[in-house]
């Protein structure tokens, strides 16, 4: 197992904020670097909500699966899957799916850990379990999975039109078999 050093996380995050332009307050700074070393340190032991807790301490709600749905500022419902589902979809999607990952037990035969790694982050975006912090969350577990294989540390995210392509090419099929 690589162990990661504080130093080596502090430095992930750091690069990740600030090639993001992400704004935190510096306990969030702290709380992300120590969420992401733990987050690696317990390899498969894998908790999200505990996870994006760890994070987003200072943010009512941290640790806990979104229960309304989504709206936009033009008072839309937004495209993810309805609240009600969403601890479904994490049991049944999401953790299987890092697993197999986190395993290198990729089923598709063209597919690269790298682009594994990458879906599994947009997957956790795609369900949206939580109000805020979805994509800095993904990402930390991307990278986890990332240093886990023996690849560099991502510190940009992907085109938003990657992004949506594989939202709506592998998620959403699945998705609306759930929501029935």
């Amino acid at each position: 197992m690589i162990m990661l050093t504080t130093e080596e996380v502090e430095a992930f995050v750091s690069a990740f904020v600030a090639e993001n332009r992400i704004t935190l307050t510096e306990n969030q700074l702290v709380a992300l670097v120590r969420a992401a070393e733990k987050a690696w340190n317990q390899q498969n032991r894998l908790s999200v909500p505990l996870l994006h807790e760890m994070i987003f301490a200072d943010v009512k709600g941290a640790g806990a699966y979104r229960v309304q749905q989504l709206i936009n500022s033009r008072q839309e419902e937004r495209a993810y899957p309805r609240s009600d589902i969403v601890p479904r979809l994490m049991v049944q999607v999401f953790h299987p799916t890092y697993q197999r990952v986190f395993d290198n037990d990729l089923t598709e035969s063209n597919l690269s850990i790298e682009e594994a790694c990458w879906r599994v982050g947009a997957l956790l975006r795609s369900i949206h379990p939580f109000l805020v912090g979805n994509r800095v969350l993904s990402f930390v577990i991307e990278n986890q999975l990332r240093r886990r294989h023996g690849l560099p540390v991502a510190t940009l995210l992907r085109p938003k039109p990657v992004f949506d392509f594989y939202r709506h090419e592998l998620f959403k099929p699945y998705a609306k078999r759930m929501m029935q």
